[in-house]
C-alpha cells in the first residue's frame, strides 16, 4: 500500500502545482473527495501536507473541498512536533 500512497501523493502534487487544490469546481465532488483522501494518506510526504493544507483550508471555506482538513492538520502538526523533538534528542 505504501507504493500506492506514494504514487498517488506524487500525482496529487503535480496536480496541485499545475492547477491549485483540485476542488469540486475543477474535478467535481467525487474528485475533490478523492484528492482529500489521497492527501490524508500522504503522511509520508510532510512537505506535500504542509504545502497543500492552506490550499485545502481555503477550498473548504469556499465550499470547494470537504471540510475535513482536521485530519491533515493533525498529520502536519505531528510531523513538526516529531521533527522538533528529534532535534532535541542527543545522539548516543
Amino acid at each position: 500500500m505504501a507504493r500506492v500512497y506514494e504514487r498517488n501523493a506524487k500525482r496529487l502534487d503535480r496536480i496541485v502545482e499545475s492547477f491549485g487544490w483540485p476542488g469540486a469546481h475543477l474535478v467535481g465532488p467525487d474528485g475533490a473527495a478523492a484528492a482529500w483522501i489521497v492527501l490524508q494518506h500522504a503522511i509520508a510526504e510532510p512537505d506535500l501536507l504542509r504545502r497543500t493544507l492552506p490550499l485545502l483550508r481555503t477550498a473548504a471555506q469556499g465550499g470547494k473541498a470537504p471540510a475535513r482538513q482536521s485530519v491533515v492538520d493533525s498529520h502536519v502538526h505531528m510531523d513538526v512536533e516529531l521533527t522538533e523533538l528529534a532535534g532535541r534528542i542527543p545522539a548516543v
